[in-house]
């Protein structure tokens, strides 16, 4: 593991208990060109969670569309306890890391995960890093798992698509977008209502007790998103656009897919049947192409499945990890 190019000490919402690094993974200087000749190479911000142990299972969280690696709070603070060496990071162009010019690809924000790996030395081609992501996250996913399949044990695709049939956006995920993008949202307090109800089903958000006792699901959901909001740096309107140009221009055509499928020992394609965002039936097409999957939809699930269903997402994505581990060791 190298050493951290700047190790970082501002405001997180993870679990300090179980960190053991935080700080930034540069990107290299020649894919992702620096301001000025001169200039410093952007940065990932990342944390490392759980085991220190050379021997520790791996796994990465990739999350979605302008959000930062703190949504992944439930299974950092749940698989670092587990004894896995967890790995979270926010994407390029929003939370703590940099912001290169746009558009973005996921091609490209997945070579940015590569890059963060050979920084932390997750450099063995022995098929043993677990990658989970979701929504734009699962699409960096894909390219990751097509671009280094020799370091990869599973994958985990949540909420998320390969763009081969052209839908168009439902009527929530258009209103989110476009009240984002223009400006409409002017307080923050504004943008979390927008985005708890785009996220989860309202009959989800309606319910009282699934996280705290006689405390509705929508009030408990908007207070933890706000207090994230508080804790984290603003995304910049390139960061923003840049993000969901990657989003609308990803596209995995069939062979590549297949070619995914055979190449990683396990993966998993969960997807609930009540996403605003993305129809679950692009997971049953990602099922389709790459073969052998571990396939679940969970009924009145949203978009943001690892938080909606914590504990039986975690399970599953457990599960993956260990049907791997027999897979990947007849694949070396």
């Amino acid at each position: 593991m190298s050493e951290s190019t700047n190790e970082f000490t501002g405001a997180t919402f993870l679990d300090a208990a179980t960190c053991l690094r935080r700080g930034f993974a540069p990107l290299d200087k020649k894919r992702v060109k620096p301001v000025g000749k001169e200039g410093d190479a952007f940065k990932l911000y990342y944390e490392l969670h759980g085991s220190d142990k050379p021997d520790a299972r791996k796994i990465v969280f990739i999350m979605g569309l302008n959000s930062t690696c703190w949504g992944w709070h439930g299974q950092v603070r749940y698989f670092a306890r587990q004894g896995y060496q967890v790995l979270a990071f926010d994407n390029r162009g929003v939370g703590y890391s940099d912001t290169p010019r746009g558009p973005y690809k996921t091609s490209e924000m997945a070579k940015d995960v590569v890059d963060l790996f050979d920084h932390l030395g997750w450099t063995s081609k022995d098929h043993s890093i677990n990658v989970v992501g979701v929504s734009l996250g699962g699409m960096i996913s894909q390219e990751l798992g097509l671009l280094i399949p020799e370091r990869i044990q599973s994958i985990v695709l949540t909420s998320t698509t390969a763009n081969i049939v052209f839908r168009l956006p439902s009527l929530k995920a258009l209103n989110m977008y476009v009240r984002i993008t223009t400006g409409m949202v002017k307080t923050k307090e504004d943008l979390v209502t927008l985005a708890v109800k785009t996220l989860y089903p309202d009959s989800f958000l309606d319910k009282v007790g699934d996280y705290e006792p006689e405390r509705g699901n929508r009030d408990y959901l908007e207070d933890e998103f706000l207090r994230r909001v508080n804790t984290g740096r603003p995304s910049t309107a390139m960061g923003r656009f840049s993000q969901i140009s990657a989003g609308m221009f990803h596209r995995v055509k069939p062979e590549r897919l297949e070619k995914l499928g055979r190449s990683i020992p396990a993966i998993g394609v969960i997807t609930g049947n009540d996403d605003n965002l993305i129809y679950w039936k692009e997971s049953e097409i990602l099922k389709r192409y790459l073969g052998d999957v571990e396939y679940r939809v969970l009924q009145n699930g949203g978009h943001a499945l690892p938080s909606q269903f914590r504990d039986e997402y975690n399970l599953f994505v457990e599960s993956i990890v260990e049907s791997s581990e027999g897979k990947a060791k007849a694949m070396l």
